[in-house]
């Protein structure tokens, strides 16, 4: 039986798939990578413009779609038809390859690793990452900890803020010079 996606965009009906894939997906393998996977899904999608300044905006259709198979964590936020945020992480374990998880695989087994949030410029100064992370932060509470990074080098000063406002403490650095990463965690 196929699940049917209606969705006014190409990125709201990659979104809405993502989050019936992390509802009702099966666990399976796809090039040795561990995957969710739903037998069938049907799409319509009211103005499918190749453009979709979400999808353009936040990757690779393609990559994304590969790491929402993966991922313990994936929450939109949404304010009628039009989409305000999302975020995604994994636990610990996964064949995600993100330098930074593996810094932290390589160090915890007890985190939900944030490995992206988006909002959009017109829903920022609207608390929309701040229900975002309260949400994950809810989740993984049972795992211990959430991790993340946050560029100091070029320095991201309201991200800095943000994190350590809400008790993120630094456990290390990554990158050259004009890509350091601060690796920050928050205990639950």
């Amino acid at each position: 039986m196929s699940h049917l996606v209606e969705a006014p965009t190409i990125g709201r009906a990659w979104l809405e798939i993502a989050a019936h894939i992390m509802a009702q997906g099966s666990p399976a393998t796809y090039d040795g990578r561990p995957i969710l996977e739903v037998a069938q899904v049907t799409l319509e999608v009211a103005h499918p413009d190749p453009d979709d300044e979400l999808i353009a905006r936040n990757a690779d259709p393609e990559r994304l779609a590969w790491m929402l198979s993966m991922a313990s964590f994936a929450v939109v936020a949404t304010e009628g038809s039009a989409v305000l945020g999302f975020a995604i992480g994994f636990d610990p374990g996964t064949g995600y390859d993100s330098e930074n998880y593996r810094w932290w695989s390589d160090r915890a087994d007890d985190f939900v690793y944030l490995d992206r949030i988006v909002v959009a410029e017109e829903a920022r100064g609207r608390r929309v990452g701040s229900a975002l992370y309260d949400r994950l932060e809810g989740q993984a509470r049972a795992r211990g900890a959430v991790v993340a990074e946050v560029n100091v080098d070029p320095p991201n000063e309201p991200s800095l803020a943000f994190h350590a406002g809400r008790g993120y403490v630094e456990h290390g650095r990554r990158g050259e010079p004009g890509q350091v990463v601060s690796m920050v965690r928050l205990d639950l």
